[in-house]
């Protein structure tokens, strides 16, 4: 255990917080540096991306865009807002009117006949790096089911270190 005259900690306790501090930060780090991955969600991009891929992207300027990029975009809706729903195309136009973009595996172009052009407001990032099968675990780390499993984890290590008959325990200034 560790002594400071004033607190004793035992390794298990240590181990379990700094654990927790991990994941957390990890889960933190999603949403607070997000959105600088994605992953890909259908095969409307294939095969320059496939499903359950990780995108990184870039915060290009919208001007610097040219036909052929990937881009990350919320769909515009026809009131001249974007909805919530984040699409990962290739630019195959660019307009006075905005943005034309086709997933290389679908038939037609995008705009206009599923939604408006994506103008700057609803422009998220252009792809600049595709690392392949690694969206499903960015998935999980944005899910409930991550937020749950971290609580799970944490209340059970509690539990496991207050009731344990014989915790594991250090001295202070000694190492673990």
């Amino acid at each position: 255990m560790v002594n400071d005259g004033f607190h004793m900690v035992s390794k298990r306790r240590v181990a379990t917080l700094a654990a927790c501090i991990v994941l957390v930060g990890i889960f933190a780090a999603n949403y607070t540096f997000g959105p600088y991955f994605f992953d890909v969600a259908s095969g409307s991009m294939v095969p320059a991306l496939h499903i359950g891929d990780l995108v990184v992207i870039d915060h290009a300027s919208f001007a610097s865009l040219q036909v052929g990029d990937i881009i990350v975009f919320h769909i515009p809706d026809i009131g001249g807002g974007c909805g919530s729903e984040l699409i990962v195309h290739r630019i195959v136009a660019i307009g006075p009117q905005g943005i034309t973009t086709k997933g290389d595996a679908n038939l037609a172009p995008d705009e206009p006949t599923y939604w408006p052009y994506v103008t700057a407001s609803c422009y998220v990032g252009k792809v600049v790096y595709v690392i392949p099968y690694l969206g499903g675990v960015l998935s999980f780390f944005r899910s409930l089911d991550f937020i749950a499993l971290v609580l799970l984890v944490f209340v059970i290590a509690l539990f496991a270190d207050y009731f344990s008959a014989a915790p594991l325990c250090f001295k202070f200034g000694e190492s673990f």
